[in-house]
């Protein structure tokens, strides 16, 4: 599967520069890719190693609707959509003091809309977790779930890549040729260390581990990241894989960023 690189701002100016002014490090995602309580709730026990793990998190104007129509009005453009019944869990939350999502933060961290999302009031979670599906099945119909339930003052985000769509957008996007080469994005930060980190967001949503890449000095970005590249490459062809696994010429070790960075599993070299 052939990804595009998104979220290249910082990454382009750091290698430009060789180094230069540090870009502004995003913050954390939310824990677990942006999962509420009550998402965790519905969809105990937890993904196992190798399941695909996908969110699309549905944020509106006004108060959530019943749990019962949301998720029949997810199973109807599931099918709609010609796609097999997949098993999506479908949680409506009011955005209060309760929800155990730090909005603020992700409003900062998605590309766009972050001005709607502050002001959202309701919010759908529509999730898979499970073994990945053929034709990337778990994908597609959460993403259509999510659509279906978006009015047109909607914003969608997808919380594994915080990208964030109104559903015009999101119409555009499904039914465009390449819509899997926006799977997955890339980040590249600058901690306090002043060492860059490069990360993969969306792996999950495969059933493959995202990768990460730390401490590489300015200097050495522009090498380091197409390395990266290529062992990413390397990871997609591989398959699933675990720490203390050999995948093309790297041995694969554990990822060093805070769990709440990671939406499922993670690999490092």
């Amino acid at each position: 599967m052939k990804h595009r690189l998104l979220r290249l701002a910082p990454l382009a100016l750091l290698l430009a520069c060789g180094g230069g002014r540090a870009p502004t490090p995003k913050p954390a995602g939310p824990p677990g890719g942006g999962l509420s309580a009550q998402v965790a709730e519905a969809t105990r026990p937890g993904p196992k190693p190798g399941d695909a793990v996908v969110t699309q998190a549905v944020f509106l104007t006004a108060a959530p609707p019943e749990a019962a129509a949301a998720s029949e009005t997810a199973a109807d453009a599931v099918r709609a959509a010609g796609l097999p019944a997949v098993p999506l869990s479908v949680v409506p939350a009011p955005v209060d003091d309760g929800l155990p999502l730090d909005v603020a933060a992700l409003a900062a961290a998605v590309n766009a809309h972050a001005d709607a999302l502050r002001a959202a009031r309701g919010v759908i979670f529509v999730r898979y977790q499970g073994r990945p599906l053929p034709d990337d099945a778990q994908v597609r119909a959460a993403a259509r779930a999510a659509l279906a339930l978006a009015p047109a003052d909607a914003v969608v985000v997808d919380l594994s890549t915080r990208v964030a769509r109104t559903p015009a957008e999101l119409a555009a996007h499904l039914d465009a040729a390449g819509w899997r080469a926006d799977q997955i994005t890339l980040e590249a930060t600058r901690g306090a260390d002043d060492t860059v980190t490069f990360a993969t967001h969306g792996m999950a949503k495969f059933g493959l581990p995202d990768l990460e890449q730390t401490g590489v000095p300015p200097s050495e970005a522009r090498a380091a990241f197409g390395r990266f590249q290529a062992v990413w490459h390397d990871l997609q062809a591989h398959g699933h894989a675990t720490p203390g696994q050999r995948v093309g010429a790297i041995t694969l070790r554990a990822c060093s960023r805070p769990p709440e960075a990671i939406d499922h599993e993670c690999v490092a070299f």
